[in-house]
């Protein structure tokens, strides 16, 4: 893939409730007029776009200019479970809010999945917690809560999926300015009981989706 000189990747979010996001900047944005997305406390998640259609006044030149985010799709990451869920952004700033617990960091760290190293990858960072509280296999399983053992008073942590489930994270890049789209995709299953999941990297020079290009892998997964 050539990649054009002056490449620059645009990844806007705004967080309000559980936490917020440390060690990043963003550039000044009237609040009032971004597209707003709420997600509910609730399992299996659900996501609500209010799709507020309020222009931000960018200029037509280079307003888009770089990389930026057009849609996140999700299906099996963490607690959003069961179908594909996308967040389609355009390419703008958005605002992202809900309770603690709702999805806001789950939703981060799959960007965050798809763009840094693994061994760089700190989960959960946008919310402050613990760097152990997260992992690659609690996301690909859907852990949601800890049961505690009567007997020997250890903790377990109980998942939405087995093993025999798969999770895919997928971003759709676009730039305005060369007219290029780049799809950055993930898929994850469970190899190992115990390790971390297997994955496999894919890359496209145009727009794939969870549901046209990753479904109907049935058993041949792994």
């Amino acid at each position: 893939m050539t990649i054009p000189l002056g490449f620059s990747l645009f990844i806007p979010f705004f967080f309000k409730g559980g936490g917020s996001l440390s060690q990043a900047t963003f550039p000044p944005v009237d609040r009032a007029s971004i597209p707003f997305y709420n997600v509910s406390n609730k399992i299996p998640h659900v996501m609500i776009n209010n799709n507020l259609q309020l222009s931000l006044d960018f200029v037509d030149d280079d307003a888009l200019s770089g990389f930026r985010l057009l849609r996140l799709e999700v299906f099996n990451w963490g607690t959003f479970d069961g179908r594909v869920w996308a967040l389609n952004l355009d390419g703008r700033n958005a605002l992202l809010t809900g309770d603690i617990g709702s999805g806001k960091s789950t939703l981060v760290d799959a960007v965050t999945t798809l763009l840094v190293p693994a061994h760089r990858i700190a989960y959960n960072k946008a919310a402050g917690a613990d760097a152990k509280e997260r992992s690659l296999r609690s996301y690909v399983l859907g852990h949601y809560k800890s049961e505690r053992n009567e007997v020997s008073g250890s903790a377990k942590p109980v998942a939405l999926r087995g093993d025999n489930s798969y999770s895919v994270i997928l971003g759709v890049f676009h730039n305005a300015g060369y007219d290029q789209t780049v799809t950055l995709a993930q898929v994850f299953w469970i190899s190992d009981r115990q390790g971390q999941p297997a994955r496999l990297f894919v890359g496209a020079e145009r727009d794939l989706s969870i549901a046209r290009d990753f479904s109907g892998f049935g058993s041949d997964i792994g």
